[in-house]
């Protein structure tokens, strides 16, 4: 299991559920096009949903780009921009 502390307190996310939200993440990242190393950023806090995306990410032969949640608006709209619109996909998830 993986434990993660927090200000909501600690949360427990098993293994399974991890990998089951991976591959939810995966199926949708491929439902959208993303193909075999096309470059996938990723805004969020670090913590389990933040792997499961990663690990869908890759799952769906894609390449993570994490972008440092506690950048400034500008700072992160600039890495976004090195991606360029071909290469980065946006994918906005629900409670994962």
């Amino acid at each position: 299991a993986i434990v993660e502390r927090s200000s909501a307190g600690v949360v427990e996310t098993t293994y399974a559920a991890l990998t089951s939200r991976a591959a939810g993440v995966a199926e949708a990242l491929r439902a959208r096009g993303v193909a075999r190393d096309d470059r996938v950023a990723i805004l969020m806090p670090r913590g389990a949903p933040a792997a499961a995306v990663a690990f869908g990410v890759l799952a769906a032969g894609g390449v993570v780009v994490v972008v440092n949640e506690t950048l400034r608006t500008r700072q992160q709209k600039m890495a976004s921009a090195e991606l360029g619109d071909r290469d980065a996909f946006g994918l906005k998830l629900k409670a994962i």
